[in-house]
């Protein structure tokens, strides 16, 4: 009976409706945004956000998600290309927005490998044997040849004849109007 005297009066009926309260009454906590993802029902579940930086363990699970980005990109890409010039801008600035975080999806994947599996990655897209089929069928060295900076020619669409020739003398001007022309050609 004495713990009761102690305490305050406090009976069991409701508050009545009238009252005010403050708002850190009626609030329950909620947790950080960015660590949790609130859905309709109004429950809290943990994202995956946390896991953005995940390392994956074996290299199928890294060449399985590289393929899907890869994929991902490509779409975007296509869809990009194609559809560029067809759509309203709202709709081509959403095709680029589409394209570049593709690209950048895939950049930061590769970044966040560690060096031994990127290795291993670059090793699997990159493990194309060279392709001297021409070299064979005509039988020529395989070797890689330099090319020699001196000998190269500045221009590959002229031929050497072309290049040698200077036109700084050339006074010819070009005398005449259009009706010259067609008679000359006999268009008139």
């Amino acid at each position: 009976m004495d713990d009761q005297k102690n305490k305050p009066n406090r009976p069991n009926k409701p508050k009545a409706q009238n009252e005010t309260h403050t708002s850190s009454q009626h609030k329950k906590h909620k947790p950080k945004r960015s660590n949790f993802s609130y859905n309709k029902n109004k429950r809290y579940s943990k994202s995956n956000r946390s896991n953005k930086n995940t390392n994956y363990t074996s290299l199928d699970g890294i060449f399985k998600k590289y393929d899907h980005l890869l994929e991902l990109y490509t779409i975007a890409r296509r869809k990009y290309y194609d559809h560029y010039y067809r759509g309203s801008k709202r709709e081509q600035e959403k095709l680029k927005r589409n394209y570049y975080s593709a690209i950048s999806a895939l950049a930061r994947f590769e970044k966040a490998l560690y060096p031994d599996k990127r290795r291993a990655l670059h090793r699997r897209n990159d493990s194309g044997s060279i392709d001297n089929t021409y070299s064979t069928i005509h039988n020529l060295d395989n070797k890689k040849t330099s090319i020699n900076p001196d000998t190269a020619q500045s221009d590959i669409h002229q031929l050497q004849s072309q290049q040698s020739v200077s036109y700084k003398d050339d006074l010819q001007e070009t005398v005449g109007t259009m009706e010259d022309y067609k008679k000359l050609k006999g268009l008139t």
